[in-house]
C-alpha cells in the first residue's frame, strides 16, 4: 500500500499483479486426484510469466488486507520463493553456516536482510493500490510497503516461520498509512517486527506501535494500530 492514499483508493479500483510462477495461477484447494495433480504441478520450478492484473473493488481495510494475506499464503508455497529462502539460509561462511542452524531469529533476520538489500521501495501507480505476488517482487526488485510485506511474509512462511501483519495510522495521516510484518519466535513466542520498507534494522517499529497495540490509545507517532493474523488453509 501506500496506505496514505487509502481514502481515495477505497472509492476506486486496486490491482493485483500476478503471473509469477507455476503456482501463481494454481489453487491447492480441492480434493482427490485433481488436488494431487495441482500439488505436483506446484512442486515444479516456476517461471516468471507476463504480468497480469486483476482489478478489485474495496470497501474496508479488512478487505484490502485479505488480498495481502492471500498473496502471502500463496507465496509461501511458491517453489521459486521456497528455493530463494533455502539458498539464503544455506550459505556458508568458511566451514560454518552464515546463519546458525536452528537459530530461528537469525533466520528471520537473514531473510529480512535479503529483502532490504534487494527490493527497493517504489510507490504504487497514481490513484490506485497495486499488490504484487512474492515471485514478481523478487524478480523486479521493487515494491511498496504491502509488496515488501508480501515478499518477506512469503519467504518466512516458505521455511516454516509464523507471521502476522500490523497496520498503523500515523498521526500525520488522515487514515491507515503503513503495513509491516511480524515474525513469531518458536522458542519464546514473542513477535519480532520486520519492517522492510524503511532503512532500519530488524526489530525497529514506528515509535508508539507497541503501546497503541497494548492500550488502544495514541502514542508516539501512532494514532491507531491493528493486528491481522495470517492463517493459511
Amino acid at each position: 500500500m501506500d496506505l496514505g492514499t487509502l481514502g481515495k483508493v477505497l472509492l476506486g479500483l486496486g490491482f493485483i499483479f500476478t503471473g509469477v510462477s507455476s503456482l501463481g495461477s494454481t489453487s491447492l484447494a480441492g480434493t482427490g486426484d485433481r488436488n494431487k495433480k495441482r500439488k505436483a504441478r506446484a512442486g515444479r520450478p516456476g517461471k516468471l510469466g507476463a504480468p497480469q492484473t486483476r482489478p478489485y473493488n474495496v470497501s474496508a481495510l479488512r478487505e484490502r488486507v485479505s488480498h495481502i494475506q492471500r498473496l502471502i499464503c500463496k507465496g509461501g508455497l511458491d517453489p521459486v520463493v521456497h528455493e530463494k529462502a533455502k539458498t539464503i539460509l544455506s550459505r556458508k561462511c568458511g566451514s560454518d553456516w552464515c546463519t546458525k542452524e536452528k537459530d530461528w531469529t537469525a533466520e528471520q533476520k537473514a531473510l529480512f536482510n535479503l529483502v532490504r538489500a534487494n527490493v527497493r521501495y517504489v510507490k504504487d501507480p497514481l490513484n490506485a493500490d497495486a499488490f504484487s505476488a512474492a515471485g514478481r517482487v523478487l524478480a523486479t526488485g521493487a515494491g511498496d510497503c504491502d509488496d515488501l510485506s508480501i515478499v518477506l511474509g512469503s519467504l518466512l512462511q516458505a521455511v516454516g516461520h509464523e507471521v502476522r501483519l500490523v497496520v498503523v495510522q500515523t498521526k500525520d495521516k488522515p487514515s491507515w498509512s503503513h503495513i509491516f510484518i511480524q515474525a513469531k519466535s518458536d522458542s519464546t513466542g514473542k513477535w519480532l517486527t520486520l519492517d522492510a520498507s524503511v532503512s532500519k534494522p530488524a526489530g525497529w517499529e514506528p515509535p508508539g506501535t507497541s503501546a497503541v497495540l497494548r492500550t488502544g490509545k495514541p502514542s508516539g507517532m501512532i494514532q491507531r494500530a491493528q493486528i491481522f493474523e495470517v492463517r493459511c488453509t
